[in-house]
């Protein structure tokens, strides 16, 4: 690491540096081309309580102001959920200037203020049924009415319609979020989201291990003449309470991707005491993919900052190892993108690239995905690749030598029949990159190597700046070339 820390750039040529990684807009956080809002207010609003008016499509005069009125004045479980209701119609558009009315008329603070309220009352239920709970272990097993499991379930809904409508208030323009931000998310919002995305990673696990237990039950039960309806509503009960945690986790990410679009937001976020290590357990975790792949996003547009770099990349909570893992062999292709693209954005960073170059894993993982169907996951593997070969000439011959020049043949192969330009100009960039004389034996001894310069150099077909740079990759690899290395010159005499 100290060796990274003072790291400077080699004097003989280079790839031209790229300028620090840009942020994604959230309308870009895909890479299947999916529709981006994960779910509208029908897929999470009761039948019963629907409204049946079309959809907007014009801004109309904004009821911002009663719906926030009714949500800050609503008391009973009933109200409250027909408050919020409401809001969720009535915020789900994507007209910027509607959203910005409703910014304006205060929906940003009293949705926050209403979401604090909710986990106050959860935290209260959930220490009531503990309680209880202890009090059945002390009474033999017997058990009382199921009004409080009713109502936490109860609260947890809300808690998903309420981060649904954050959400929705959150498409407004990038000025309004900004302001929004600054005076509610980064100091109020954020903790709160946390604490929702927590109590939803806790309850997938707790889920998971239920839905084992009451398969073995079912099957001991059924084998014991027992009641298939029983069982089938025991099911149909877990299923409603996932419902709602997924909706409400999926939200509570996609909050904080509409955050981590906003320049100014990046470090804050970042350094906010638990985000990145609750992105990160999100992102490992069994909750539903689509809040999984919005948690790898954020993460990655938090890896664009310079000043993020250093501080992810050396995570105490393992951030780095857990973006490696789920790039090398998640089962997810869109998941292994973002990772990708994170770990590239990470790599930029000069202090970075000689730790990040010691993980075999992490190598290995962007020469697995150089030879992806998905063009963006090739393309932030090659640039990957690009950053990391920018570093001192003992991680180049590293590099060079892994898994007998197995880095070096993956670029080669991109660098001369990738369909993409800018997956070819970034391998190409890398090849030279390794060039210097340190390795200009192990470069040279490989005829692959050598004949993709020359075709490159000399080539009247190829566009862009990858004829330029086999051409200084062969200027430097004949600078150094010395008089003992007999089979380099012969290669080279050939070309």
């Amino acid at each position: 690491m100290a060796e990274a820390m003072i790291y400077q750039k080699a004097a003989n040529p280079v790839a031209t540096a790229e300028a620090p990684p840009k942020i994604t807009n959230t309308d870009e956080n895909s890479v299947n081309e999916r529709d981006e809002e994960t779910s509208t207010s029908s897929d999470i609003i009761p039948s019963c309580l629907k409204s049946h008016k079309r959809q907007r499509t014009s801004p109309p005069v904004s009821n911002a102001r009663k719906i926030i009125d009714d949500i800050t004045h609503s008391v009973s479980h009933e109200k409250r959920l027909s408050a919020i209701v409401a809001a969720c119609s009535e915020f789900d558009h994507n007209i910027l200037s509607a959203h910005d009315e409703e910014i304006e008329a205060g929906a940003d603070a009293a949705l926050c203020k209403h979401l604090a309220f909710l986990l106050l009352k959860q935290q209260q239920l959930q220490q009531l049924a503990y309680t209880q709970q202890h009090d059945i272990c002390s009474n033999n097993g017997e058990r009382g009415s199921n009004e409080d499991d009713k109502s936490l379930s109860d609260v947890e809904s809300e808690i998903g319609y309420t981060c649904t409508a954050l959400e929705m208030v959150f498409r407004c323009s990038s000025s309004k979020l900004a302001e929004s931000f600054h005076l509610v998310g980064s100091t109020e919002l954020l903790p709160l989201l946390l604490t929702v995305m927590g109590n939803c990673v806790q309850k997938s696990n707790i889920t998971a291990s239920k839905e084992m237990f009451m398969t073995t039950s079912a099957t001991s039960s059924l084998a014991m003449g027992g009641s298939e309806m029983c069982v089938q509503e025991a099911k149909r009960e877990q299923s409603k309470n996932d419902n709602a945690a997924k909706v409400t986790i999926m939200k509570s990410t996609k909050v904080l991707g509409h955050f981590a679009t906003i320049p100014q937001a990046l470090v804050p976020m970042a350094f906010h005491r638990g985000l990145v290590s609750m992105l990160r357990r999100v992102a490992k975790s069994r909750v539903a993919d689509k809040a999984r792949y919005n948690a790898l996003w954020t993460l990655a547009n938090l890896a664009c900052d310079p000043d993020n770099m250093i501080m992810m990349a050396c995570h105490s909570s393992g951030l780095l190892d857990s973006l490696v893992e789920i790039a090398y062999q998640d089962k997810s292709q869109e998941a292994r993108s973002h990772a990708a693209k994170a770990i590239m954005n990470l790599a930029w960073r000069p202090e970075n690239k000689i730790p990040m170059s010691e993980r075999p894993k992490l190598l290995s993982a962007m020469v697995e995905l150089m030879g992806s169907k998905i063009l963006k996951t090739r393309q932030h593997a090659a640039r990957a690749l690009r950053f990391l070969s920018e570093a001192p000439a003992k991680t180049k011959v590293e590099q060079c030598l892994y898994e007998n020049g197995k880095l070096l043949s993956t670029l080669v192969r991109s660098a001369s029949s990738d369909i993409d330009r800018t997956v070819r100009e970034s391998s190409m960039a890398a090849i030279q990159n390794l060039a210097c004389e340190e390795t200009v034996k192990i470069i040279g001894e490989q005829s692959e190597v050598m004949d993709l310069l020359l075709k490159q150099a000399i080539s009247t077909t190829e566009r862009g700046n990858a004829p330029i740079m086999a051409g200084n990759t062969l200027c430097v690899l004949a600078e150094h070339i010395k008089a003992e290395m007999d089979d380099v010159i012969l290669i080279y005499k050939n070309v």
